[in-house]
């Protein structure tokens, strides 16, 4: 048997550390060694709850079942993972002191069959990869960090191969090397999530109950939803998901979606405007408005414009804006809001998503003197239904480097609920990092034309109040 223990002292407080190491479903979050967790038992954590754990291990992908074998609530936990030849038990021990918590991690590797002559060979390895968790830890329960503003990019990306690498799945493993988790009980928090059903409002919506928030999930397909919560509801345990269906695209639906919120909620306290999609052909709503605009654009203004009497409630209110990297290329254009001349899809979308950052902003400067934060984010080339379905060419170019999309859900939650994240407002975020909104000169629109969009939004919002 091979054994390792080391003491770590971290600047967080029990319970949170407790929370966050003893559920396996956060092991990437702090392992690096750990590619991949799936929780294969429903409910809450308890005894018995198992998770099917991918590990690296000399440059090979092992599979591998932990089962948590003991669970002492804010005091200790003790998991066995099984592989072919291998059991590995972790046992996890928490101590409160004047700094925060002293923490007690126990790893012991076993070696089955014929791979247990070969013990010794492994022992180097096995040093390293523990080490590495060691630190990973430690980080992960590390002081808030210092906001980082990429400013950088505004050159670096006009050459497009920077661009390349940061939005995919290379660019996202490098950077969540250095981050810090995201830790804390939601208990007292609702969160809203529109587009909750599938990809990265899913992910949203999945890790926001985790951390045990209430959440309203948004979408217009209701057996979707229905699935989805029953999904989050098994995995997580949380039971307080609700759903309401609503077509997004049409702003009647999304008045009257404000309205039930507003009479079924007594606070709102986290906002993700995520829903959208991408329409190779221009289509206008019944209610007369080109489709895209209005649900990337228009209907995100309607519903936090409405829901902000309930988000004012909250302590600390967080809306996040979710836009496109896409947005870079293209200009809005004030004269041709609803793309009637020579529609290209791809355009309109990055021209409503370079709007949304502005209206963000502008929420942002108009609120400074609130409690109320507004943030823009873009969560970079993720593997999407919406991707695989609306953009088959560019799927098909990009598919093995693509995020996953609880990868490009990582910046949504951390705007939603990091500590970091109370210290600062407004900005355009990336994979953690401030952002420039304009890299090309001929896609900057100037304040004049920020300011007439504004007045615009009011307009509609005077129609459908």
């Amino acid at each position: 048997m091979i054994s390792f223990e080391e003491v770590i002292e971290v600047e967080q407080d029990l319970k949170k550390s407790f929370n966050f190491l003893s559920d396996f479903s956060n092991l990437t979050d702090w392992d690096p060694g750990i590619d991949e967790v799936t929780k294969i038992s429903e409910g809450i954590l308890k005894i018995g709850t198992e998770f099917e754990v991918s590990v690296t291990f000399m440059g090979n992908s092992l599979p591998m079942r932990y089962t948590l074998e003991s669970y002492e609530l804010n005091k200790k936990v003790v998991y066995k993972g099984i592989a072919s030849n291998l059991e590995v038990v972790d046992t996890i021990e928490f101590e409160e002191n004047i700094y925060g918590t002293r923490i007690l991690y126990k790893a012991e590797f076993e070696f089955k069959g014929a791979l247990s002559s070969f013990e010794k060979l492994f022992e180097y390895a096995l040093t390293f990869t523990a080490r590495e968790a060691f630190s990973g830890m430690k980080k992960a329960l590390s002081k808030p960090q210092v906001i980082k503003e990429n400013t950088l990019n505004s050159f670096l990306y006009k050459l497009l191969l920077p661009v390349l690498f940061d939005f995919s799945k290379f660019g996202y493993n490098s950077s969540k090397k250095n981050y810090r988790a995201i830790v804390g009980n939601f208990f007292d928090k609702t969160a809203l999530v529109t587009g909750g059903s599938s990809g990265i409002g899913y992910e949203s919506a999945l890790k926001l109950a985790r951390l045990g928030a209430s959440v309203i999930l948004v979408s217009k397909n209701i057996d979707k939803l229905i699935e989805a919560k029953e999904k989050i509801i098994k995995e997580t345990g949380n039971a307080n998901i609700y759903i309401e269906p609503c077509d997004l695209s049409l702003l009647n639906e999304t008045k009257n979606l404000v309205n039930k919120i507003n009479d079924k909620f007594l606070s709102l306290d986290i906002l993700i405007n995520n829903a959208g999609a991408l329409y190779n052909e221009r289509t206008t709503t019944k209610e007369g408005i080109e489709k895209t605009v209005a649900l990337l654009l228009y209907s995100p203004f309607i519903l936090t414009e409405g829901l902000l009497p309930l988000l004012k409630k909250s302590k600390s209110p967080r809306i996040i804006n979710v836009s496109s990297g896409g947005m870079y290329t293209a200009k809005l254009n004030l004269e041709d809001m609803e793309s009637e001349e020579n529609y290209n899809g791809s355009l309109a979308y990055a021209r409503a998503k370079r709007g949304l950052v502005y209206l963000s902003d502008y929420w942002a400067s108009f609120h400074s003197k609130d409690a109320i934060k507004f943030f823009s984010m873009h969560p970079g080339w993720a593997d999407t239904e919406a991707v695989r379905n609306s953009l088959p060419v560019f799927y098909e170019l990009t598919k093995y480097i693509l995020r996953t999309p609880k990868a490009g859900a990582d910046t949504i939650i951390w705007l939603a609920c990091s500590e970091e994240a109370e210290t600062i407002n407004g900005g355009f975020w990336f994979d953690r990092e401030k952002q420039p909104i304009n890299i090309i000169e001929n896609t900057i629109n100037s304040d004049e034309e920020i300011n007439i969009l504004m007045n615009n939004l009011m307009k509609l919002k005077d129609k459908y109040s």
